[in-house]
């Protein structure tokens, strides 16, 4: 059975970019469009086993999800990382982040959920 992925993104463009990389890999996807959305399959689907989420949506994204600590590994997707405060590098890592991932660098994911799988 493959491992089971939440992609958590309001574009759905980029939701299906992301799914078809990590369908690839052998991966199964759910999404999620919201941050509300996320917390109820996470609620629901307990084998999920990393949540891919976009840094910068309406309801907070990457930032809200992890004040909420899940119990997943997180990796952090963005077109850009501002510089300093929430969503920062700094604060991503200090706040568990797994790992952050430029969308320029969609290339990484399946490696990226690969290896937050086997720190779990």
């Amino acid at each position: 059975m493959a491992e089971v992925i939440l992609v958590v993104d309001d574009s759905a463009d980029d939701c299906m970019l992301v799914e078809k990389l990590l369908v690839h890999a052998g991966y199964t996807v759910v999404q999620a469009t919201n941050v509300g959305k996320a917390q109820e399959l996470l609620a629901e689907r307990p084998e999920v086993a990393v949540i891919v989420c976009d840094l910068n949506m309406p309801d907070g994204g990457a930032v809200a999800l992890l004040e909420n600590r899940p119990a997943q590994p997180v990796i952090v997707m963005s077109g850009a990382f501002p510089e300093e405060g929430a969503g920062s590098q700094e604060w991503l890592q200090d706040n568990h982040a797994y790992m952050t991932i430029s969308k320029g660098r969609l290339s990484l994911l399946s490696g990226a959920v690969e290896a937050a799988m086997s720190q779990k």
